[in-house]
């Protein structure tokens, strides 16, 4: 068995815009609940500035839940609402379109 092809390696998840960079970082993508770290990367007026949160520990759809019970229970509200969700799905549904028509599947 060679395994050099397996075992743990980091992996990332990165968006990027003209003055942010937002990494995802976790050590390997086959294992659940393992720790993830978060790096934020912003101009600044000397370079740029880079925050680091985590490792964070658990499960995110766990996270997920826990933080819209506390928004039930406290009366306040999410960053994102219903709105910003469907434009979300609806953004979503054109990049596939866009993937389908692109490929000939459309």
């Amino acid at each position: 068995m060679n395994r050099g092809s397996y075992g743990m390696r980091p992996a990332m998840i990165e968006v990027r815009s003209n003055t942010r960079r937002v990494r995802i970082i976790y050590d390997t993508p086959y294992i659940r609940s393992l720790p993830t770290r978060l790096e934020v990367t912003e101009a600044g007026p000397l370079g740029p500035v880079t925050k680091s949160f985590g490792p964070l520990y658990g499960d995110a759809f766990s996270n997920e839940l826990e933080i819209f019970h506390r928004h039930i229970a406290e009366g306040t509200k999410p960053l994102t609402d219903l709105a910003d969700s469907r434009r979300d799905l609806a953004l979503m549904a054109g990049i596939i379109e866009k993937m389908k028509e692109s490929s000939g599947d459309a």
